[in-house]
């Protein structure tokens, strides 16, 4: 059941509570009560979700949040280094990274002040990357971080997803970046 049809299923309850539909209280204190309860079932069960996929190159990241975001397209939203590195012409540009880290946050303020759930498919194996998502949690309490691993998908088999990409990056790239995170990876 999607975010939004649970709220609007607590919705109709409250409205058939207020409107005696079901024998309801004319009490505005019950009825407040049942706003809180509600609300508090929401935030708790439901909380806003913050998803970082943790993985290597070709492991499945992107074609996970893809399809996890098109599950419920009202209330979620996906976040791609990636597209936006290719969004603006050539894909490795470093003078540009500090362009792609504003455009981060930015897009991450956006969409957290508005509700969404995110789901993030860049590698996030820097620690440094990890902790950019926690301190932004300070400011959105309503939030609730996870990781999504991709760390069973085997360097042997990202290397053969690479291959059959339309731009592969190749296998010294994909080994080098397993062997740097080799500790996080196999943990």
């Amino acid at each position: 059941m999607t975010k939004s049809r649970i709220l609007e299923l607590i919705l109709i309850i409250i409205a058939s509570i207020k409107t005696k539909e079901y024998g309801g209280h004319e009490s505005l204190s019950f009825f407040l009560g049942v706003i809180g309860f509600f609300n508090f079932i929401y935030l708790h069960i439901y909380m806003a979700k913050l998803i970082l996929c943790r993985g290597i190159q070709a492991s499945g990241k992107s074609t996970f949040s893809k399809a996890w975001v098109l599950e419920d397209p009202k209330t979620r939203v996906r976040f791609s280094y990636d597209d936006l590195r290719r969004m603006m012409g050539q894909y490795w540009v470093p003078s540009r990274e500090p362009l792609v880290l504003a455009m981060r946050d930015n897009f991450m303020r956006s969409a957290m002040s508005r509700g969404y759930d995110i789901i993030v498919d860049n590698m996030n194996l820097n620690p440094e990357e990890h902790k950019y998502y926690e301190n932004l949690l300070v400011d959105f309490p309503e939030y609730t971080l996870k990781n999504k691993d991709f760390f069973d998908v085997s360097l042997k088999e990202c290397i053969k997803r690479d291959k059959e990409r339309p731009e592969p990056i190749g296998a010294a790239i994909i080994t080098a970046t397993y062997k740097k995170y080799k500790d996080i990876i196999e943990g």
